[in-house]
């Protein structure tokens, strides 16, 4: 593994959406080899200068190229988790390594996106009186392809162990059929529902159930495109740090239960809330 320490200033983008001037910094370069030559990468930190990123204004990298001095275009490699956004002024770049005897990237071009959301475009969706809506979608009929449903500890439970009752009525049904046609034998399915409820305890047990204290969010559509989810108090302040997710639940433990004059704040991403700043930066010498 070599480690190479860089800063380089490049080329500075300003757009008068945000009226300030955004670059992009690269910190440390990080190499690492493997015997099998498919397995060695290259990660690029990149600082992100002049942008006040914040949960509530967050970046992540688009499309990005980067050739070498030899031609070479290095491919990126994705996270098995996603490219998602951060809250910090600092992205994270892997790429394949490089073939031994390449001294440089010559152009590392791309795309940094920022979140700058707001009520008006969509990107920002405040709920007032939250346990007013429990049970409910809470985005606007514009997001036809998303919706997100809030409910408790409790009012989820009930909702889970309804749809099980109801899952596990059909599945008996046919495994019934089965058995009349001589398909399956009684152990078998018998075995196959124990099964069954054996994962979804499994399931339970990863997505944890929580206490009253929790807030938990129903995601039908790309999970994706939740970029971060608040609840505040009447004064604006954060009560809440991480978002939990197992499956297509998303959790917030607060410090008490939800209060209605609280609020949840969704940020979401959506053609109109993502800044799209362009970035070039030229002869990154490698370890």
């Amino acid at each position: 593994m070599r480690i190479l320490f860089l800063l380089l200033l490049v080329l500075p983008a300003t757009y008068s959406s945000f009226a300030q001037t955004a670059s992009v910094l690269v910190g440390d370069i990080e190499e690492t080899r493997d015997a099998d030559a498919t397995k060695s990468k290259l990660v690029i930190d990149l600082k992100i200068m002049g942008l006040d990123v914040s949960a509530e204004r967050q970046v992540r990298l688009g499309a990005v190229t980067a050739t070498t001095d030899s031609g070479i275009t290095l491919d990126r490699i994705e996270s098995p988790f996603g490219e998602g956004y951060e809250k910090r002024p600092k992205l994270e770049l892997t790429l394949k390594a490089a073939p031994r005897g390449v001294s440089k990237i010559t152009s590392l071009r791309g795309t940094l996106l920022v979140h700058a959301p707001t009520e008006a475009n969509g990107g920002l969706v405040v709920i007032r009186k939250p346990i007013t809506h429990l049970g409910k979608n809470l985005l606007p009929a514009s997001y036809t392809d998303l919706k997100i449903i809030y409910h408790t500890t409790a009012s989820r439970k009930a909702m889970i162990e309804a749809e099980r009752a109801a899952e596990q009525k059909r599945d008996e049904a046919r495994l019934d059929s089965l058995r009349q046609s001589g398909a399956v034998g009684e152990e078998l399915a018998d075995m196959a529902i124990q099964l069954k409820q054996g994962f979804q305890a499994l399931g339970d047990a990863f997505t944890g159930g929580g206490d009253g204290k929790k807030a938990w969010f129903k995601v039908e559509g790309d999970y994706d495109r939740i970029v971060h989810i608040v609840v505040k108090d009447t004064d604006g302040k954060a009560l809440t740090g991480f978002v939990g997710r197992g499956g297509n639940w998303a959790n917030l433990r607060l410090k008490e239960p939800m209060q209605d004059d609280w609020r949840i704040e969704l940020y979401l991403e959506n053609d109109a809330a993502v800044e799209k700043i362009p970035f070039s930066l030229t002869d990154i010498v490698l370890p």
